[in-house]
């Protein structure tokens, strides 16, 4: 059995040499010590101390490629989360960005920290809805009108 499994671990590379070579002078001191008490925690101490002292493998840097690429794709990911932030505050009742918009004022009124700023932040909202009602008058726009109206509204109730 011995013979069968050290021939398979010389034909796999499961240790490293240095692993190998620790494991050789692990068995040289098991030998060399007649097994007094505590001799199991004293070759433990020492396997440790043989393992600390060998060189670690040090990992490579990534490429500057790598890194710009990734900077890149950063750099893309905030600003054209912020691009589509800036298109929403111009959208109108009825266009596609417009939920983005209502959904974040709604965010903003949530994290007011007192009644006057939430107070503030209200009003300012209230005036965009009829800056935005305005407009779609303007433009004949009826669905986007109803929907304006509607959202005024529910601003409006959320005041009282």
């Amino acid at each position: 059995m011995r013979k069968y499994l050290k021939a398979w671990f010389s034909e796999h590379e499961v240790f490293s040499r240095e692993e190998e070579q620790t494991l050789h002078w692990l068995q040289g001191q098991r030998r060399s010590i007649a097994a007094p008490a505590g001799s199991r925690n004293r070759l433990k101490r020492a396997a440790l101390a043989r393992l600390a002292t060998r060189p670690r493998p040090r990992r490579q840097p990534a490429s500057l490629g790598l890194r710009l690429a990734g900077a890149a794709l950063v750099f893309l990911l905030l600003f054209s989360s912020a691009g589509v932030v800036s298109a929403a505050a111009s959208s109108l009742p009825g266009d596609s960005l417009y939920a983005l918009k209502t959904m974040l004022e709604d965010w903003r009124l949530a994290m007011a920290a007192t009644p006057e700023i939430e107070a503030d932040i209200l009003a300012g909202i209230i005036q965009t809805r009829l800056a935005e009602l305005a407009q779609l008058e303007d433009s004949d726009d009826s669905q986007g009108l109803v929907a304006g109206l509607a959202r005024l509204l529910a601003n409006l109730e959320s005041a009282e």
